[in-house]
Formats: structure tokens, sequence, C-alpha cells
């Protein structure tokens, strides 16, 4: 990891320091903003504080609580793949890009689908971001050591 990527998701201490400073008053401000107690409030707002919990947790105690920024990303995944499919349901009228970001629309669920959904996916399936092997890993078939032999050729080579 490098540069920024390693700021913040290697566990700097600026970057906990923010979290830990503001996961919780947003945690506090967040029931404020509703307006009547409905069931359907009561659950957005739950939904809501367990995504902060788990963000606190993940990138405040990243080797302890590693599931966290897993359960995150498939949140985060689930979230943008019932948006998409919503906005397929109601009808594909406006699949073409369009001049106004403002409005909810086919396009602009496949645009958050393919830049937050699947990085997201990705994170939650993999436990990190990246396509080598994780950092202190081998890699599975490294060009420089050659194939991995059979134990039975390993026995020819022995004379006799």
């Amino acid at each position: 990891m490098q540069g920024l990527g390693k700021a913040f998701l290697g566990g700097s201490r600026i970057v906990r320091w923010t979290v830990f400073i503001s996961v919780p008053i947003a945690m506090l401000v967040a029931p404020a903003g509703v307006d009547r107690w409905d069931l359907r409030h009561v659950a957005r707002v739950a939904v809501v504080e367990a995504v902060l919990v788990l963000a606190l947790l993940g990138v405040g105690w990243p080797a302890r609580f590693r599931w966290a920024g897993r359960v995150l990303g498939a949140l985060v995944f689930l979230g943008f793949a019932w948006y998409l499919a919503d906005e397929l349901l109601k009808g594909p009228q406006d699949v073409q890009p369009s001049a106004s970001n403002s409005s909810t629309s086919v396009w602009g669920a496949l645009k958050g689908m393919i830049v937050f959904g699947l990085p997201s996916l990705w994170f939650a399936v993999r436990g990190r971001f990246g396509f080598g092997a994780a950092a202190g890993k081998k890699a599975a078939l490294d060009p420089a050591e050659g194939l991995p032999t059979l134990p039975e050729q390993r026995k020819t080579d022995e004379p006799g």
C-alpha cells in the first residue's frame, strides 16, 4: 500500500483520532434528524448507527476487528445492489448518461455500483484491496522460484 491509501487504510494516527471524534458525534446527532419515530425511521437510524459502529471498530482496531470492515464492505455492496435493482424495476427509461446528476437514474445507480459497490464487494470477499498476495504472505506461484514439483518428481532425482 502506498501514499494516501496507506494513510487512510494503514491505521494512521490522525485517521484514528478523526474517526474516534467524528463517529461518536455522528452517532449522537443522527437520531436528532428524525422528525417521526415510526418503524421505518427507527430502522433507518438503527442501520446508520450500526454502520457507524462498524466503521469505528474497523478503523479503530483493524487487527482485532477485521470482520467489521468486511461486513461494512458487504453492506455497501448490498446497498448499491438494492439501488440498482430498484432503478431497473422502476423501468429502465433513462439508462443513457444524463446531464442531471441530482435525480436518481439507472445510469447513476450503475456508476455507483462500479465505483463503490464492486470495490466494497472485493474488500468483503478478500479482506483487502489489490490483486497481489497479502503483505507478509508469499504469492502462491512465485515466478522467480519456478514451478512447484510433485513429491514423485523429487524422488526421481536420486541416483539408482
